[in-house]
């Protein structure tokens, strides 16, 4: 009796805390959540994997960066968790569809993250926003995250939201569309292990997105895959590319995961360097270091020339390429996230100073230095068999100008929306 006291007395304690981070409307105007895509979020992330295992539930995986948690000598420690799922009303306001607040024991992982789990039912017929709040119990600590739920696709009863990728040697969940050469995956399907699956794999996709006031009438997807086979419930990635993974071959959808190389999301190679310069460069410039005999000293030139000096251009180097990493840490879907609509935006124009989120579309808002004009970008979240965690911007000649400002920016050692970073 007493411990079922001290529960209800803490989880009365947490819902106070969860409702000062998170807020209590029942239905809200969507939130400015640019904070996801800062890197430097003054609250830590909650990672968030969901994995649809039959009878309209889904099991929510919840990671939190083990080294940022406070464990006592049994090396556990209970959390204080709230899960709000949202769908969109009218296209501007979230209506709560279902809500849970939970009392979770956590056990020290020797993985990256430690797991939180809890199955939700979700109803079909509409897509989801799923937010997760958690509060250690014993320092108050919060930590706050936001995924996708899908069930109203083409795919819903095939896509990769079907699917759950963990490493095998571990048995850590991969909440991430990339894993480094050499990983072995366990594939686990519906909450099922297959005898065998499909696996096609693609080579690297070399197709970047071109710049926002360009039309584009569709994305192109991979091509021809270079290779199929089938597997057991254990993957090898044994070459860089995508390896497209199917439990039923008369369904066009399952899951893709990207192989990299041991530094993705950080580019190190100076091929790789100078392929993410080119929607900055001219180009005749871009194929002169393309194929300079130094490749490496042809992109510290590129930059020294643009900054004017050597500490200028480290300062330049360090941004440019640090956007380079976050955007492929947040946006790799079938192809690095430096080459996506959301990829190049990002890198150009910067964190946006507003993002407001729908479970099929994003707002990115950046608002302009002395002025009260401000420049805006819609993403359209795409149906496609590979993911569905690929936006497509809506392309607009508008942006021609926007975007030859800030490139030019660029080109003379001025970095674009610092405000934000």
């Amino acid at each position: 009796m007493n411990e079922l006291k001290t529960q209800a007395v803490a989880m009365l304690c947490f819902v106070w805390l969860i409702g000062l981070l998170s807020g209590c409307a029942s239905g809200r105007i969507s939130k400015n959540v640019a904070y996801l895509y800062s890197g430097k979020s003054v609250i830590p992330e909650v990672k968030i994997k969901t994995h649809y295992i039959g009878n309209d539930t889904v099991a929510v995986y919840m990671g939190i960066a083990t080294n940022a948690i406070t464990f006592d000598q049994n090396q556990t420690t209970r959390f204080g968790v709230l899960l709000r799922l949202y769908y969109n009303k009218n296209g501007k306001t979230d209506e709560l569809a279902d809500s849970a607040y939970l009392l979770l024991t956590a056990v020290k992982s020797e993985t990256a993250y430690t797991i939180l789990t809890h199955n939700m039912h979700v109803a079909p017929g509409n897509n989801y926003l799923l937010q997760a709040y958690a509060v250690e119990e014993s320092n108050r600590k919060g930590y706050r995250g936001e995924a996708g739920i899908w069930r109203k696709t083409p795919y819903n009863e095939q896509d990769e939201q079907n699917y759950l990728l963990t490493n095998a040697a571990t048995d850590e969940v991969l909440f991430d569309a990339y894993n480094k050469q050499g990983t072995q995956l366990r594939v686990n399907y519906r909450n099922q292990t297959y005898a065998n699956f499909t696996v096609q794999y693609f080579l690297p996709v070399p197709y970047m997105a071109p710049p926002p006031f360009t039309p584009l009438k569709e994305a192109p997807l991979p091509a021809k895959p270079d290779s199929v086979f089938t597997t057991t419930a254990y993957l090898t990635l044994n070459r860089q590319g995508m390896y497209f993974i199917r439990a039923d071959t008369n369904k066009l959808a399952g899951i893709a995961i990207v192989c990299t190389d041991a530094a993705y999301p950080k580019l190190t190679t100076a091929s790789d360097l100078i392929e993410a310069l080119r929607y900055i460069t001219r180009n005749e410039e871009y194929t002169q270091m393309l194929n300079a005999d130094n490749p490496k000293a042809a992109v510290d030139d590129f930059w020294l020339t643009r900054a004017g000096s050597a500490d200028r251009g480290r300062i330049l180097i360090k941004e440019y390429y640090g956007r380079v990493q976050r955007a492929n840490q947040f946006f790799t879907t079938f192809r690095e996230g430096w080459k996506t609509d959301r990829g190049i935006i990002y890198i150009v124009y910067g964190i946006p100073d507003a993002l407001y989120k729908l479970p099929d579309a994003e707002t990115w808002v950046y608002y302009i230095k002395g002025s009260q004009n401000k420049l805006q970008f819609d993403f359209q979240r795409q149906d496609l068999p590979f993911t569905n965690q690929n936006y497509r911007l809506i392309r607009d000649l508008y942006y021609e100008s926007s975007w030859q400002n800030a490139v030019y920016e660029w080109r003379n050692g001025i970095i674009t929306n610092t405000n934000a970073e």
